[in-house]
């Protein structure tokens, strides 16, 4: 069974065979494309989480006066909220039913 190659080895290999009269353009080209990628791969990730904003949270409340607020918030903070804002407690509605998608039914 043939061994697969990583990178630097698929890198060295079109490198080589960049003089190639019938297919050197096109190993060449291939060479660049795979240092590109390396590059890529090589640059930092960002520590990214998906946000629940304000309004999709199941602790989000409308009020009829035009207030909205947040359940977990307003009753500590005692302040409002915006509907495009969001926290580390937020946690997602279902449809509209105002439980969380990964709730359990009450049994």
């Amino acid at each position: 069974m043939a061994r697969l190659m990583n990178l630097d080895e698929a890198i060295e290999h079109c490198l080589e065979k960049a003089d190639c009269t019938m297919c050197g353009a096109e190993h060449k080209q291939l060479a660049e494309w795979l240092q590109e990628l390396k590059q890529y791969r090589e640059q930092p990730t960002v520590d990214a989480v998906e946000v629940v904003r304000c309004k999709d949270c199941k602790h989000y409340k409308d009020w009829d006066d035009g207030n909205v607020t947040c359940k977990l918030w307003t009753d500590q903070y005692d302040t409002g909220t915006e509907p495009d804002a969001f926290c580390s407690f937020g946690e997602k509605m279902d449809g509209g039913k105002n439980e969380p998608i990964n709730s359990k039914p009450n049994v």
